[in-house]
């Protein structure tokens, strides 16, 4: 009887074969098969994604591939969870290349820790890619956040508990109940959030175990992001008023001090100016990016994220805080009491 491997790799996707293939062909590289097996969780790609896959990427390869109707990552990732039966668990996202030493890294970050924990892996942009300047500012975000946690700025938190590249204990991910699928962004924060709360687990960065992100999206969609994170930010507050996510955040956008930010925050209750402001910083950004002044497209681009999560953020706040004086509650607030013990 083959015997169960170590580590499942749960891979989500949705309509990128091509960039599949690679994720998978890194993983193979590895060369450690009896030790792991990856779940595909095709969710509604436009053509099954197992056809994508070679023969000979298979022959090299334990591979699982589960097809189902679109359900966004949080289901993804929960199909995978499911499915998955090793005593590890790791999420990669599928334009995420692991490096040759990635297993060996948190292999060894495991058997340093004694207690619970979640392990997150830095994602880290290619040399040989040539991403667009919010793709860039991305990467040069996530660095910047990696470099403090290395330096002991700051101790790693759920905050910094992103699944494109992390790997947690199985009985852990079920014991938390796994991923909210109610939510399309931040889902790995806010399960990150009961990690903590449940099981006890506490998160440790491992920058040895990287992930070579190849990401791609386009402009619309990369300024989506900062106001899906809004939202959902004031959300993970209600549902966790414990964690003073709220307050803290207000605390962090209140100190922020450069004078452009500020002035595109300004009118955030103006939609039609804030609007031109955020256009004006993205297509200047794309602009100075051309001539390669990546800095200031940078500086460009913090600009309008801030602008468009600030808005969403302060919006949410209000219209929750008046649905909370309209109504008299129902039941009284959660304390995290609830969370005293390990299903």
């Amino acid at each position: 009887m083959t015997a169960t491997p170590w580590l499942d790799i749960v891979m989500p996707t949705y309509n990128r074969p091509a960039a599949l293939v690679r994720a998978l062909e890194a993983i193979a590289a590895l060369n450690a098969s009896a030790e792991l097996r990856v779940i595909v969780v095709d969710d509604g790609s436009a053509g099954p994604s197992e056809d994508a896959l070679p023969p000979a990427l298979r022959e090299r390869l334990s591979i699982r591939v589960i097809r189902q109707a679109n359900g966004g990552p949080s289901c993804a990732r929960n199909t995978g969870l499911r499915a998955a039966e090793a005593e590890y668990i790791a999420f990669v996202d599928d334009d995420v290349q692991v490096d040759p030493g990635w297993l060996a890294a948190y292999r060894d970050a495991i058997a340093a820790e004694s207690g619970p924990a979640a392990f997150i892996g830095p994602l880290v942009l290619p040399a040989n890619w040539r991403p667009s300047p919010w793709i860039r500012w991305e990467a040069e975000t996530l660095a910047l956040e990696y470099r403090r946690m290395v330096d002991g700025v700051y101790e790693p938190t759920w905050r910094q508990f992103f699944t494109g590249n992390a790997l947690v204990r199985r009985e852990y991910l079920l014991g938390a109940g796994g991923f909210d699928e109610t939510f399309t962004r931040a889902e790995d924060i806010e399960l990150a959030i009961r990690l903590e709360h449940v099981c006890g687990a506490r998160f440790r960065f491992v920058p040895e175990a990287i992930g070579w992100h190849y990401a791609h999206r386009t402009l619309k969609g990369w300024l989506n992001i900062p106001k899906a994170y809004g939202e959902y930010d004031i959300r993970i507050d209600q549902m966790h008023p414990w964690a003073g996510h709220r307050q803290r955040l207000t605390d962090e956008l209140n100190l922020r001090r450069n004078p452009l930010t500020r002035l595109v925050r300004a009118p955030a209750r103006n939609d039609r100016l804030r609007s031109a402001g955020v256009f004006a910083a993205t297509r200047g950004a794309i602009g100075v990016s051309k001539l390669g002044a990546h800095r200031l497209a940078s500086q460009l681009l913090s600009i309008a994220y801030d602008a468009e999560h600030t808005n969403a953020f302060f919006r949410a706040a209000a219209a929750f805080d008046a649905s909370r004086d309209s109504e008299p509650p129902i039941n009284s607030p959660s304390t995290g009491e609830e969370y005293a013990h390990t299903p």
